[in-house]
């Protein structure tokens, strides 16, 4: 197992199918919920499942952290470009974080932040920085915190829920938008 990082027994490595694989199987309940929010925020369409396999095949950096002494996978992510093409600018394009875990994870203090920590330097030659939403309402929640103490800016978002998934044509949704530059 060739390790990007490590810490106190984990290692962050690069992650293949089998990663995807054994963290879909064991899917962390705060993960399936947002999961299940953007399902609902577009009407349907994709499962959880093939939301995770669209993410992870469309992300230029994928990783997975691994307990170095079981195997145990315990979460997987990676960066979805916001932009398909290579810029003609020289200007580096967004990308887009993504990382679901098993409940494995949460025994972990801060794994969360840590693997994003170890990841965004790692990404300031492929990205200018990185946005995406996290499913909270206010920000304050343990996302929310981590974040915002790596430096991103975070930005409450409400959007209609669709009305296919909800009979109540008011539903909301809530989410927080992050984002940071990488460059240095």
């Amino acid at each position: 197992m060739s390790a990007v990082a490590r810490f106190h027994g984990f290692a962050l490595v690069a992650a293949g199918p089998e990663h995807l694989a054994a963290v879909g199987r064991d899917l962390r309940p705060s993960d399936r919920q947002e999961a299940e929010a953007l399902k609902r925020l577009t009407g349907g369409g994709l499962s959880v499942v093939e939301r995770l396999d669209r993410s992870f095949a469309g992300s230029d950096c994928r990783y997975a952290l691994v307990h170095e002494a079981t195997g145990e996978t315990l979460a997987v992510g990676g960066v979805v470009p916001l932009e398909k093409e290579a810029p003609t600018s020289g200007i580096l394009p967004w990308g887009s974080p993504w990382m679901v875990g098993t409940p494995a994870l949460d025994a972990v203090p801060r794994a969360d932040a840590r693997c994003l920590r170890l990841m965004l330097p790692l990404q300031r030659e492929r990205f200018s920085g990185l946005a995406n939403f996290i499913l909270e309402k206010e920000g304050d929640g343990r996302n929310g915190r981590f974040l915002r103490r790596l430096g991103f800016t975070l930005r409450p978002v409400a959007f209609p829920a669709a009305e296919s998934n909800v009979g109540d044509g008011n539903a909301r949704l809530f989410f927080i938008h992050f984002k940071r530059a990488i460059t240095s």
